[in-house]
């Protein structure tokens, strides 16, 4: 039976219910960090060459998300498709030529006569799956754009769709398509699908087709006519992700993940005219009939928990980014949807297969089904079961999104100033003396798990000079440390508020100060954690507490308008603009202490 992740994230799947997904754990020296959330069952991601990403939805949504403006609310464009099993929106490709024409190409799985009510009717009632273009302009995507372009794909079973869409070295568009399913099971040699091997069937193939959906006149077997005529490679079972080799110079072959049946799961090097064996052969078994006259996969892996093992290869990328190190350049990064991990795996020189075994780079990955090398150099990966597109940079290296320690002492400290804000305005209402110096908040067992984990000894080794912490041996010591910088900033931003008299405003003032405080060095964080380069003054400022400030400042004390030098200061929003100003220089501080940016 699948594990329970497995099982959760195959309800994502089928019923579209969330899953709660662990935090990705990378290996030592990089990071990952959940880059855009907010997708509903996102299936596959690319970057247009003029650096917008585009997420599909398995519901037909196409977002759009820029680094100016985050996600976009509204679907550029919302396509009506089957979903159930394994359909819907499922791939995506850039023209070459996108720049003049903005012509995106998608492979989706159209119900009967357009209506989504009819899915249930199958196949033979007219649902298929399909490659159209649409044309992309500057935020929308005009419906009347769309033009089929290959078309009537069988969806049998209502799985193994496939859905892969990548434009190759040579300007063709090629498409991945499953085998649907039918007749598929059983050990190795005992499936009997009727599509994978029949050329005049679209299904359990590679396509190679132009930009207009015809046929090229070199395709390996365009002299039968028909649909053999589109047919590049034959034999496959399920290319649900694949991809072309982008070092050069090197041959640019075409390397593809092929979800196996009950027993293996394998990556294809794939040329014109292969037979790439299923459903005779599944990996390389049975030894007595495999390769025979197929091509044998370059990698495989047994299902090591038997036939009912939830285990699907995702197909990845070769790393062509320079933010990684020069030794994981032209490495192969793929992932598996039902282990939830992501693998490494080194390519020979003759960039034809591997050498050595798989290593895995990532795991409590959140079920990955689509893997690409952004424009910055990361990589990336489309998470499914999180609902978020994943960022992995190498830590140290330009563009690397902060390390996961700094990120936890950070949110900690910006948790901890409105707690110490509040404490001090309390404190001030009492008529104290020593309030600008609280006692550091208790370091909750959480936070210390959170830092905890973060925080090994390189990253103490990183983190603690900074904030002058001694002792600093273990990540308990950090957190403590981190709560001593944030109960002196907290007195840095609350001075004002100790020099006026006391009133309800004054109170209401202090706290929105911590608030104002706390949310500024969250947005810090959350800018470093994507590779930016500029984070102090955050990019994005959170809007000024003035919500806090409405019903106690009504009238405002003309001593708390000087002490701050609000000018305007007619309005508690003048005010909350204010402090939200004052607040700025103490948290910038902080922001650039604890992560180590600069200001």
């Amino acid at each position: 039976m699948p594990s329970g992740r497995a099982l959760a994230y195959l309800l994502v799947i089928l019923l579209g219910a969330p899953a709660a997904a662990p935090a990705v754990t990378v290996t030592a020296g990089f990071t990952a960090t959940e880059h855009v959330t907010g997708f509903d069952q996102p299936t596959a991601a690319a970057f247009a060459p003029d650096g917008r990403l585009i997420v599909l939805e398995k519901n037909g949504a196409v977002r759009v998300w820029t680094a100016a403006s985050g996600l976009r609310p509204v679907p550029l464009l919302t396509l009506p498709v089957c979903t159930a099993s394994e359909m819907g929106l499922l791939g995506l490709a850039f023209d070459p030529a996108f720049a003049t024409n903005g012509f995106l190409y998608l492979y989706l799985t159209h119900p009967p006569g357009g209506d989504v009510g009819r899915c249930a009717e199958g196949t033979n009632a007219g649902r298929a799956n399909r490659v159209v273009r649409v044309t992309l302009g500057a935020n929308t995507i005009d419906p009347a754009s769309l033009v089929v372009l290959v078309d009537g794909i069988r969806t049998d079973g209502g799985n193994h769709d496939g859905g892969c869409l990548r434009i190759g070295p040579d300007g063709f568009l090629y498409v991945g398509t499953g085998d649907t399913g039918i007749q598929d099971g059983g050990p190795p040699g005992a499936s009997t699908n009727p599509y994978a091997h029949d050329l005049q069937h679209l299904e359990g193939k590679i396509l190679r087709v132009g930009l207009d959906g015809a046929a090229p006149a070199d395709n390996p077997f365009v002299a039968m006519g028909g649909n053999a005529a589109r047919v590049w490679a034959y034999g496959l079972r399920n290319p649900f992700r694949f991809a072309f080799d982008p070092i050069t110079p090197g041959p640019r072959h075409l390397w593809a993940g092929d979800v196996g049946q009950n027993t293996f799961e394998e990556i294809d090097v794939i040329r014109a005219g292969d037979d790439l064996g299923w459903p005779r052969c599944e990996g390389r078994e049975p030894a007595d009939q495999c390769p025979g006259d197929s091509v044998p996969p370059v990698h495989v892996y047994r299902h090591t928990g038997g036939p009912d093992q939830s285990v699907s290869i995702t197909g990845g990328v070769h790393y062509d980014g320079t933010q990684f190190d020069d030794q994981y350049r032209g490495d192969y990064f793929f992932g598996d949807f039902g282990l939830d991990e992501v693998y490494r795996l080194r390519v020979n020189p003759d960039r034809d297969g591997f050498v050595g075994e798989r290593e895995v780079f990532a795991s409590d990955a959140a079920a990955p089904v689509d893997f690409l090398v952004g424009p910055d150099g990361a990589l990336y990966w489309v998470a499914i079961g999180a609902g978020a597109l994943v960022r992995v940079t190498q830590d140290g290296r330009t563009g690397a999104s902060i390390g996961g320690c700094e990120r936890a002492v950070g949110r900690a400290a910006a948790g901890w100033l409105p707690r110490l804000a509040r404490k001090t305005a309390a404190c001030l209402a009492r008529g104290r003396s020593g309030c600008l110096s609280p006692a550091a908040p208790r370091v909750a067992r959480r936070a210390r798990r959170t830092v905890g984990r973060a925080c090994d000894a390189a990253a103490l080794a990183r983190v603690c000079p900074r904030l002058g912490c001694t002792p600093c041996a273990s990540a308990s010591d950090l957190a403590k440390c981190a709560a001593r910088a944030a109960v002196a900033t907290a007195g840095a931003l609350t001075v004002p508020f100790a020099t006026v008299e006391r009133s309800r405003c004054a109170r209401a003032a202090t706290v929105a100060g911590g608030i104002a405080g706390g949310e500024r060095l969250e947005a810090i964080v959350a800018c470093a954690d994507t590779g930016a380069t500029a984070c102090i003054p955050p990019p994005a400022l959170p809007a000024p507490p003035a919500e806090k400030l409405g019903r106690p400042c009504r009238v405002l004390p003309p001593a708390l308008c000087t002490v701050l030098g609000c000018a305007p200061c007619a309005t508690s929003a003048d005010l909350a603009q204010c402090i939200a100003v004052v607040a700025a220089e103490p948290i910038d501080a902080l922001g650039s202490t604890v992560l180590g940016v600069g200001r």
